[in-house]
């Protein structure tokens, strides 16, 4: 491998780096410098002591004087992987899997990783890999030695901030777009609902079962909601078993008591305005039970999933039924690499029906099914060529948690892993030790650090968030542990033992995957395990455990897989922090639209439409206008009723995400602490009370509050926007045993059924577990009196305003602050390998299109707008498809000719601001049709074909309108999907492209496409 050159990227990656042509150099006065992927590989091979020039990626592609090409089976971290236009240096493999990570000076982010092959939807593999020569590797540095890492390294100028991610995932493992999607994944789920429980206790959490989320039985983990710090957790080896003796029968039930209770020590950014240089402050806890025991991790006989198959072909078409039954209605093709479960086999043995679980099917959404061509002779359905349509999936074992207490056994994944002394302070946040070094037997002084494969060991109950640089990272102090067979391992460029002891990084999860966890074996079952080991939003919790309960007075058994999550607060700080005490301006902003506001009507209506009640609305979600005055459109749901009307953007009131009491959360707290548990609502504030009383009008309407009315008002978005904002101040349910005062309602209500009261409180004492925190662990002053928040609720308003689209389409590994402003060479280069199509003909129709210009105006002042262009007469056709006559049509065509027309050649579109503003009126007539009418960014693709990579129309709205690499995207999976697209790209058949591009009636495109390509040809 090139040895040395891993080890420089802590110098490149402080966020004083960016991508660009200044050799290292800030030109353009920015703060930043500049450097561009070949430069970075250069200077780094240059300090790890090569004395090889300067290449461009051209240049290192023919390049036998100074490198040597490496065989992808024998590639290994340090070596130089190289595309038609960029490169870098491999930092970790997976030669089975065709995949790995690689870093290098990245266009969109400037020095940092990557995926690439299988694994990544952006890098495809390397054309070639090269290893520099050792020869060319003098004895000593050519340059000054690296500077050993200062006893204190300087904090960054920022502290990270705070990450959340919501408690579970979709089916196919993708994160939820926003928490509509997560609440209305949870209306199935018909108990255990926030603050209000079964027989009217308090009930501080949610549940999840695998009524919402069967996921997460096996294939997805109940995810950690924040980063920070696991303090507690339970752990049954087994099930637990409760008996039930009754008078006519005995029931034996299984349960979890396993849990994990996190703290979150949350900063919010620091003021730069009302209070300079504070910020609001809160500790939060998570707490994640009735988790899945460790002997049940291994799936048993009769849980094994369903079969789960890859396709490899494209075209084969679902259907709804199999082929040519009656009344069968076929959906469209099924993409490659689309992943299907195998739900039944037809008897005919060549049909099934499949569950799509990932990837794209015309006509289908994750989730949804169809019947599709499955087998033939008992095996895969062969593709034309006669091999095989499909591959089974072998699904992995389900993901163990790190936060158990034990050893665990890592091996060094990266080029190396650099060893540490201990941090100054063994707390969480603190800043990393040192990087330890020492003089080679050459003279020089080189790092401590660890071959590849290497193998340590260290305790996961010791593992703390520390700081190298602006990151936040798992470390930990570690033992070596030698290798007694195979390659060889220890120190890089040093001959003595490995330290007794040292601190060294051990994520290990991309993008800063240092190390590969081979397996952790917890040492404690069945009691509380007191901790202060880190953890990060999204790591794996658990699963959902089977929980039992008996079904009536009389007997019998009910269950189901669920996890109760919380989060809730002791801190006394809370106030300030609802307040927004700091005055935090910036982050997520929302539109505040007080009770019997009266918003204007658009244009050509008039007069007023009142709202009745407060509402807040994402300034994201409201669609600016212009006509004599600036205004905010927006819609929202008032008193049931879907209302649309305008506010002036001039007497706008915004407010903050860090402004929790002005959005609408409110504490909820009685008078009488010390009572039972059971929610009283004579005893509570009266907007509660008013709240509550409502539930039973949206619930089943009997004339009294019950649980059940709350699990079906929470459909009523309304109601539930206002009930997940309450913050409910009370007695936790996880300290009093059941002989305490709390339970008394409990003796009341089971009075006939002594059998079920004594079964249900020997379940209450093995749930508890408050008064076994202790040190650190302690929550608030041990009263166990704290403020429940909705996880979703307080989750949603904790994440960041804008929406990465690359990130949930995995094109890019983290989410990133601000969409990418226009498409670079290195794009178009990267779309040309993927799609073997030559890089001049797919920058040709940006050139033809929108003159390959920056695709983003600013139609009303301050607002992005990806540049459109407004197609009056495919407003005509797509209205006629959705029901308009023709009649009606003509009519529209008379009275607004530029809005709704046939088509007309030599017609002319006029000003880029007069294609806006017609978007803008047909968009009153039919918003979705009025997308599908625009051709959109960049490479002018129409919105027609929204479906092929987004939700909806609106979704291709905010994505195009944010980011230029979804442009890019939009027009490749506009490529790749159009029938007979990409061979006349491949082959350059400019007539064949300028019609299917641009129709059969485009007079001149061809020539446009031909000429832009010529030029570029010339002057790439």
């Amino acid at each position: 491998m090139t040895t040395g050159v891993l080890e420089q990227r802590q110098l490149y990656t402080k966020g004083d780096y960016v991508y660009g042509g200044g050799k290292g150099k800030d030109t353009d006065g920015d703060g930043k410098k500049e450097i561009d992927c070949s430069s970075l590989v250069w200077e780094m091979l240059k300090t790890a002591g090569y004395n090889v020039p300067y290449n461009n990626t051209l240049a290192l592609k023919t390049n036998i004087t100074n490198y040597d090409v490496i065989e992808w089976k024998d590639v290994l971290p340090g070596d130089i992987a190289l595309w038609p236009t960029h490169t870098g240096f491999v930092e970790s493999v997976d030669i089975e899997n065709k995949s790995g990570l690689f870093f290098g000076s990245q266009n969109s982010t400037g020095p940092a990783s990557a995926t690439f092959g299988t694994d990544s939807n952006f890098w495809p593999m390397p054309i070639k890999f090269l290893r520099v020569k050792e020869v060319f590797k003098t004895g000593a540095q050519p340059g000054p030695a690296p500077t050993p890492a200062p006893a204190t390294p300087p904090a960054p100028a920022v502290s990270p901030l705070m990450n959340f991610q919501y408690p579970f995932r979709k089916a196919d493992g993708t994160q939820f777009t926003d928490s509509e999607e997560v609440f209305k994944a949870l209306e199935s789920e018909g108990s255990g609902n926030f603050l209000l429980g079964n027989h009217g206790f308090w009930h501080g959490g949610i549940h999840i079962s695998h009524k919402v989320a069967p996921q997460c039985m096996r294939d997805e983990p109940i995810r950690c909601m924040g980063d920070g710090v696991v303090i507690a957790y339970r752990l049954n080896k087994d099930y637990l078993i409760s008996e039930f003796v009754g008078e006519n029968s005995c029931e034996t039930l299984k349960y979890s008591n396993s849990f994990c209770l996190v703290r979150h020590d949350y900063k919010s950014p620091v003021s730069d305005e009302e209070t300079p240089g504070t910020c609001n402050e809160l500790t939060l806890y998570s707490l994640y039970m009735h988790l899945l025991p460790f002997d049940r991790y291994p799936a048993s006989l009769d849980e094994m999933p369903a079969p789960r198959i890859r396709m490899v072909a494209s075209g084969f078409k679902a259907r709804s039924d199999i082929k040519d039954a009656v009344g069968c209605e076929e959906y469209g093709a099924i993409s490659a690499g689309a992943e299907i479960e195998i739900l039944e086999e037809h008897s005919d043995h060549i049909h099934a029906k499949g569950k799509l679980i990932a990837g794209s099917v015309s006509g289908r959404t994750v989730g949804q099914e169809f019947w599709f061509a499955y087998k033939q002779n008992g095996l895969a359905y062969p593709k034309s060529d006669g091999a095989p349509s499909w591959k089974q999936v072998i699904l992995p074992e389900r993901t163990q948690p790190g936060y158990w207490k034990g050893k665990v056994r890592a091996v060094v994944a990266a080029s190396g892993l650099t060893l540490r002394q201990p941090p100054a302070t063994l707390v969480h946040g603190a800043i990393a030790g040192e990087a330890m070094s020492a003089a080679t037997s050459q003279g020089s002084t080189k790092p401590l650090v660890l071959c590849t494969s290497s193998t340590i060991e260290f305790d996961s109950g010791k593992v703390l968030n520390l700081k190298i640089g602006n990151k936040i990272l798992r470390m930990a102090e570690c033992t070596f542990v030698p290798n007694t067979s195979g390659a060889p391992t220890g120190l890089k460029s040093h001959t003595f033992p490995v330290p007794d002891t040292f601190w060294a990084c051990v994520e290990d999860i991309s993008p800063n995957c240092y190390v590969q966890w081979q397996g952790l074996t917890p040492s404690i079952f069945d009691e509380v395990v007191v901790m202060d080991t880190a953890i990060k939003a999204g790591d794996p919790i658990g699963y959902l455990g089977l929980n039992e309960n008996i079904a009536g007075p009389n007997g019998g058994t009910s269950g189901k897989y669920q996890v109760h999550v919380e989060i809730f607060s002791a801190d006394p700080r809370i106030g300030d922090f609802l307040k927004n005490k700091a005055g935090i301006k910036d982050g997520k902003q929302y539109l505040h639209l007080p009770a019997n506001i009266a918003l204007s009507k658009k244009a050509p209506q008039s007069g007023t439409i009142e709202l009745s009640n407060e509402h807040f609305v994402e300034l994201r979600k409201a669609v600016p206008f212009k006509d004599a005055v600036e205004w905010y459109e927006v819609t929202v749901v008032d008193n049931g009723e879907s209302k649309t009307g305008l506010v002036k953007k001039e007497a706008a009131k915004l407010i903050s995400q860090h402004d929790w009491e002005k959005l609408g959360f409110r504490v909820v707290k009685e008078s009488n602490q010390n009572s039972d548990g059971f929610l009283d609502p004579d005893d509570l504030p009266e907007f509660f009370k008013t709240l509550y009383n409502d539930l039973d009008k949206f619930g089943n309407h009997d004339n009294k509050v019950t649980a059940d009315d709350l699990s079906i008002a929470l459909k009523n978005s309304e109601m539930r926007d206002h009930w997940s904002k309450l913050i409910a101040d009370h007695p936790t349910e996880w300290k009093s045993k059941s002989d305490a005062p709390k339970w008394a309602r409990l003796d009341e209500l089971l009075e006939a059924f002594p059998a079920v009261l004594k079964h249900e409180k020997e379940r209450i004492d093995k749930l508890v577990f408050w008064d076994e925190l202790t040190g650190s662990a302690k929550v608030g002053n041990g009263t166990g009196v704290v403020s429940h928040f909705h996880p979703i609720a307080m989750v949603s308003n904790m994440l960041p305003g804008n929406r990465c689209f690359c990130f949930e389409q995995g094109i890019v590994d983290s989410p990133c602050q601000k969409g990418v402003p226009d498409v670079s060479k290195d794009h178009f280069e990267l779309l040309s390998t993927q799609l073997g199509v030559e890089r001049e003909v797919l920058r040709a129709i940006a050139v033809a299109e929108t003159g390959d210009k920056v695709p983003f105006k600013e139609y009303v002042a301050g607002k992005q707008h990806a540049t459109i262009l407004y197609e009056r007469h495919y407003m005509y056709r797509l209205l006629k498809l959705k029901g308009y006559t023709v009649e009606q049509l003509n009519d529209l065509s008379a009275s607004e000719p530029k809005i709704v027309h046939t088509y007309q050649s030599g017609y002319s579109y006029g000003t880029e601001q007069a294609q806006y503003e017609r978007f803008l009126r047909a968009s009153e007539i039919d918003k979705e049709v009025a997308i599908k009418s625009c051709s959109w960014g960049k490479f002018q693709v129409m919105g027609e074909y929204f479906a092929r990579l987004y939700k909806s129309s609106d979704e291709l709205v905010e994505a195009q309108n944010y980011c230029a690499l979804q442009h890019l995207q939009y027009f490749k999976i506009f490529l790749t999907k159009e029938k007979n697209m990409l061979e006349p790209m491949r082959q350059k058949n400019w007539l064949t492209i300028a019609k299917k591009y641009n129709g059969e009636n485009q007079i001149g495109y061809d020539v446009n496409i031909s000429n832009a390509y010529d030029q570029l040809k010339a002057n790439w």
